[in-house]
């Protein structure tokens, strides 16, 4: 959906708008893409109270990162094996 308000914004400006909208929506959850999931966006949703899933997870360093950063799920084509990777953390 475009938004003429994050025109021009930074992705992690536009990740805090609509983690903030989910948010004022009442939202449980949001769901952040593997590639710009980074400790300010993981924390801004803590701080909103929502709970964390990732998506797009191509690599088991991906899926690692995630995990450390406090994300609830994530989706992958590998299921087998990342649950094999986490049981061993």
């Amino acid at each position: 959906e475009f938004r003429p308000e994050l025109e021009g914004r930074s992705a992690e400006e536009v990740q805090d708008y609509w983690i903030d909208q989910a948010a004022a929506e009442g939202f449980q959850q949001v769901g952040i893409r593997a590639a710009d999931m980074g400790p300010q966006t993981a924390a801004r949703s803590a701080d909103r109270g929502l709970e964390v899933r990732g998506w797009g997870v191509r690599h088991r360093e991906d899926l690692l990162r995630l995990h450390d950063l406090g994300a609830i799920g994530t989706t992958v084509d590998w299921p087998g094996m990342a649950l094999a990777l986490l049981e061993k953390r």
